[in-house]
């Protein structure tokens, strides 16, 4: 469009020079002589040879009233507008530079790793005990003899662990009535103390023991009716509500309790020098009767 504009502008200036050339030729045609006429003449012929561009570079302030500095204007408008027009570079890509290799080393891979990383040391922690090993440390902690004997008078009292983790019991399932010890150490010493620290009337009725290995008490069995007020003075305390007689047959559950069975009863001698094993007793029993 603007080609097409100057195109036109530039016709119009060319006409209008031409028109104007003749009518300052016939102007000096008028008013000079001959020889001035000539010589324009010639200036006229050498202007119209000349291309519109020329003619225009020539008489600037002739064409169409037009200023110098106004044709310049408008000329370095136009050429603005071409050179806007044209595509330049953008400067993204020529200030863009390619970046530059990542400097980050790759991880390594799980494979990799699991080659460098050391093997973890072995648990320092002990196992776990089994409930059967815990109880055989508490029943070794607190039986310290399975078949205690303890002598009084000559007489010889033999018992045996009947149950641990019991409370004993008669044949109908009945507990016993008893008198408690407190402060009794182990089954051993539960043993003496049912012998030794009472009255010698009760142990014609005595059956056993339990023996509260947490809380260190001792509770001497005995049958029904057989502890009173005048005999069982010498516990710390007694519980005559309970119904059992007769020998130990069973027990009943219950934790850290350990149930002592009268074995046997023997007379041994007061100095127990009738205090002879079974074993040895069997074998002078079979010496006699081999006639020796």
């Amino acid at each position: 469009m603007n080609t097409y504009l100057k195109a036109t502008f530039l016709t119009l200036a060319t006409l209008a020079a031409s028109a104007s050339a003749d009518t300052l030729g016939q102007k000096i045609w008028g008013t000079h002589d001959q020889s001035e006429q000539l010589q324009y003449s010639a200036v006229v012929e050498e202007y119209q040879e000349t291309r519109p561009f020329d003619a225009i570079n020539v008489m600037p302030n002739q064409i169409a009233g037009l200023e110098e500095d106004e044709y310049d204007a408008i000329e370095k408008k136009e050429n603005d507008g071409e050179e806007k027009k044209k595509p330049t570079p953008s400067s993204s890509s020529k200030s863009k530079k390619p970046t530059r290799k990542p400097t980050r080393k790759p991880t390594p891979s799980s494979s990799s790793s699991s080659k460098s990383r050391k093997p973890t040391r072995k648990p320092t922690r002990k196992p776990t005990r089994s409930s059967s090993s815990k109880s055989k440390d508490s029943s070794s902690k607190c039986v310290d003899d399975k078949k205690p004997s303890v002598t009084r008078s000559g007489q010889k009292y033999k018992f045996e662990l009947f149950k641990n983790n019991a409370q004993c019991v008669d044949g109908k399932n009945r507990y016993y009535e008893y008198g408690e010890y407190k402060k009794i150490k182990n089954f051993s010493k539960c043993a003496d103390a049912c012998v030794n620290n009472v009255r010698s009337s009760l142990l014609d009725s005595f059956r056993g023991y339990d023996f509260d290995c947490s809380n260190k008490r001792c509770r001497c069995l005995y049958d029904r009716g057989t502890l009173t007020d005048r005999n069982s003075n010498r516990f710390d305390k007694t519980s005559r509500e309970e119904d059992g007689k007769g020998s130990i047959r069973d027990a009943k559950k219950k934790s850290d309790m350990y149930c002592a069975k009268l074995e046997s009863t023997k007379f041994v001698g007061m100095r127990g020098e009738f205090d002879v094993d079974e074993d040895v007793e069997t074998e002078f029993t079979r010496a006699l009767r081999g006639g020796i």
